[in-house]
């Protein structure tokens, strides 16, 4: 079995392709950053292929390329990119640095990524789970057990969103979270037949989205009686007070842009408007010599945490002015004083 290693500062992209990747067939393992010392991460692990993200804590991405590709026990492990930095120099940058591929993020779908580092690592092809493209939505179902006010069926969310990439982004956090999710890339003319079919308890709506924009699919929404009743929340890249405004007019009980808020963020939003209490805090699993490379940073912290705070009482500085009031002023004085006369004996 082939082995990944993959920096990555964020935890649940980490997850969802780490996910991918061991369905995929290949080991995987993933540090939250290179640390200081890339070198000994790598021989210690031993990997098939590297997977790089550019901005992370303690080393960015090209540092540790460099370092890893100028050192002839490291330098034979091919090094793949895999970052949000999409802008021609920064991709050049790291292929000059020695990176095999550098692959953007929001370009390439996981299942995408997942088969460049196949074809890198010389295996076949993977029939992998291919997601649907138009008016043919995407399922997720999860259990919704830990949600007290829908004991008899998780809530579920309709989401039209045409980025792909978000698309499987946020079904597969929803889904962990225990909701029941359609994903669709765009609404069309049938949008108020497709969402009374699903009856969902939730729209998540994007807005500029082929064939019909989201402005338009809410106005539709809105208008019938079988759907108008139905919590529709904005989740759009735009966010001019314009658009905020034409959103809020249209009847949408949220408008969310996407750069403001991590989809955990979302998913809180989601819950807090159908009246679900807060989940407890999702902890991704991450494998255990994982953990090693930030493990001094976390002992660190829990160290000062742990560490009793001594119960001095703040100083009233106001009531100590007025103590020394007297004070201060005789040495001010004093001070005028033999300036004045410092300056008149030098006039002598």
């Amino acid at each position: 079995m082939k082995k990944i290693l993959h920096f990555e500062d964020d935890s649940f992209l980490a997850e969802m392709y780490g996910s991918k990747m061991k369905r995929a067939g290949l080991e995987y393992v993933r540090y939250e950053n290179p640390s200081d010392d890339p070198i000994a991460l790598v021989k210690k692990e031993n990997p098939d292929l590297i997977l790089m993200n550019v901005i992370m804590p303690v080393m960015d991405g090209f540092k540790a390329t460099e370092i890893l590709v100028n050192n002839k026990d490291t330098n034979n492990i091919p090094i793949v990119g895999l970052t949000s930095l999409g802008q021609d120099k920064d991709m050049q940058k790291g292929l000059d640095l020695g990176m095999k591929e550098y692959l953007v993020k929001a370009d390439n779908m996981p299942n995408e990524v997942v088969e460049k580092l196949r074809e890198i690592l010389g295996l076949p092809p993977e029939n992998s789970d291919k997601w649907a493209t138009g008016k043919k939505p995407i399922f997720f179902h999860s259990s919704a057990k830990d949600i007290p006010e829908f004991t008899n069926r998780p809530p579920k969310i309709v989401m039209f969103e045409d980025d792909t990439m978000l698309l499987e982004m946020y079904g597969a956090k929803l889904a962990q979270e225990g909701f029941k999710i359609k994903l669709f890339e765009y609404p069309s003319e049938d949008v108020v037949e497709v969402v009374n079919k699903e009856k969902p308890d939730l729209i998540s709506m994007g807005v500029i989205m082929p064939q019909m924009d989201g402005f338009k699919a809410t106005e539709l929404l809105k208008a019938d009686e079988r759907t108008k009743d139905i919590p529709l929340i904005f989740l759009t890249n735009l966010s001019q007070n314009k658009d905020i405004e034409k959103g809020m007019n249209l009847g949408a009980n949220d408008y969310i842009v996407k750069a403001n808020h991590t989809p955990t963020e979302v998913v809180q939003i989601f819950r807090k408007l159908l009246g679900i209490p807060k989940k407890r805090k999702f902890e991704p699993t991450i494998p255990k010599q994982a953990m090693k490379a930030t493990q001094p940073v976390t002992e660190m912290k829990k160290e000062k945490m742990d560490k009793p705070v001594p119960n001095t009482p703040k100083k009233n500085y106001k009531e100590l002015y007025l103590k020394q009031k007297s004070f201060i002023r005789i040495l001010v004085l004093g001070i005028i004083v033999t300036t004045s006369l410092l300056i008149i004996f030098s006039l002598f």
